[in-house]
């Protein structure tokens, strides 16, 4: 699984954990950081910059600097192992999992949704997306597509249906709201209730097995398909990628991502390959520059809230400085320093445990040479 946040670094899970590729540098972060990240398979940047992490063992949030590993015990899951994370449109979390169906979780509490109460059937999801309207789509290995109105969900399997294959790999949601559907026989686009089919033998697909989607800023659609390398679609016209005509140094791309500057990110079999048509664009080019930044720091209500026992603070600063972000109580006592130093212009986050404290309002202060701001928060046993 591949991910980039609003930094432009890439985050690629992997089977010996989590990395960082920041265009200059890497950094690993393994069992030798945390054993949690044994076996690491999605990642996830939501829309406050915060990383999400699925592993074997479950769900963790990660700032760069501190994993804070969700508590899944009382959830209700049949199993931990996390195979896929999309966000909904109120900024939950919607998860995919191994031989335990679909779970959604709001930063407090989980909704578990598998066979014991829901249509959907064999628990193994693979791929989960969910589309403008709030509708959610979660696809599996052998028996096809299920579908979450927000009261019911509805089953969809290739018998009698337009599905070309109950395997699916994988689901996007374009600017549209049309749903494209990879599956092990080719790739389904369902747009205002109407199917169509997209296959070997009636497009330029090079293949059927698709494995990884995603659309450009061009609005150009990118299919990965098994030992075929990939294929961009813009609605009428086919561009066929593979190891002997681009610089794709494998011939199955595992996941794609588009970074705010349009260049296209493919992990692969053999490494992790970048494209962008005339020239990718570097970490120095960016163009979310600091002319983008805030006049004066600005300071984030925190998600969730009201949360026990970890909450995220997120901040944008508008130049480079010294900061501070404190935890008061309400009698103006200082409780507990979150981070103290020197930080960059742009966006930070930071998790704050509040484990040892009371429950009651307190208020968060952020401190920078430029200003300051200050926000409440409750803490909620």
């Amino acid at each position: 699984s591949l991910a980039v946040d609003g930094s432009g670094a890439v985050w690629i899970a992997t089977l010996e954990g989590l990395v960082r590729f920041d265009r200059q540098n890497w950094t690993v972060f393994d069992i030798h950081f945390d054993l949690f990240l044994r076996s690491t398979f999605c990642v996830a940047v939501d829309a406050d910059d915060y990383i999400w992490v699925g592993t074997n063992s479950g769900l963790a949030g990660f700032d760069g600097e501190v994993l804070d590993v969700i508590d899944m015990s009382e959830s209700g899951l049949l199993a931990n192992r996390i195979n896929a994370i999309t966000f909904g449109n109120d900024g939950a979390l919607w998860m995919g999992l191994e031989t335990a169906g679909v779970a959604r979780y709001d930063g407090a509490s989980w909704q578990v949704h598998d066979s014991r109460n829901t249509a959907i059937v064999g628990n193994t999801i693979r791929t989960v997306a969910v589309d403008h309207d709030g509708t959610v789509w979660a696809g599996g290995t052998l028996h096809g597509l299920n579908i979450f109105n927000g009261e019911e969900w509805t089953v969809i399997n290739r018998s009698g249906n337009p599905l070309l294959h109950n395997s699916i790999r994988a689901i996007h949601v374009d600017a549209d709201n049309s749903v494209w559907i990879g599956t092990s026989a080719g790739l389904n686009l369902v747009r205002d209730n109407e199917w169509d089919q997209f296959t070997r033998s009636n497009s330029d697909l090079p293949g059927n097995n698709i494995r990884a989607l995603a659309q450009d800023h061009d609005g150009s659609l990118w299919i990965s398909i098994a030992n075929e390398g990939l294929a961009r679609f813009d609605g009428e016209n086919w561009e066929l990628f593979d190891i002997f005509n681009s610089g794709l140094p494998a011939s199955t791309v595992n996941s794609i991502a588009v970074d705010k500057s349009g260049n296209k990110w493919f992990s692969t079999a053999d490494g992790l390959a970048v494209y962008r048509e005339g020239g990718v664009v570097s970490a120095e080019e960016r163009e979310d520059t600091r002319a983008d930044l805030p006049a004066v720091p600005v300071l984030h209500q925190n998600y969730p809230n009201p949360f026990n026992p970890s909450t995220r603070l997120r901040f944008e600063l508008p130049g480079d400085g010294f900061v501070r972000l404190d935890v008061y109580d309400v009698l103006g006592r200082r409780v507990d320093t979150v981070y103290a130093g020197h930080l960059q212009a742009g966006s930070h986050a930071y998790s704050w445990d509040a484990g040892r404290f009371a429950s009651g309002v307190y208020v968060y202060r952020l401190t920078t040479d430029s200003g300051s701001a200050v926000r409440k928060f409750t803490v909620m046993r």
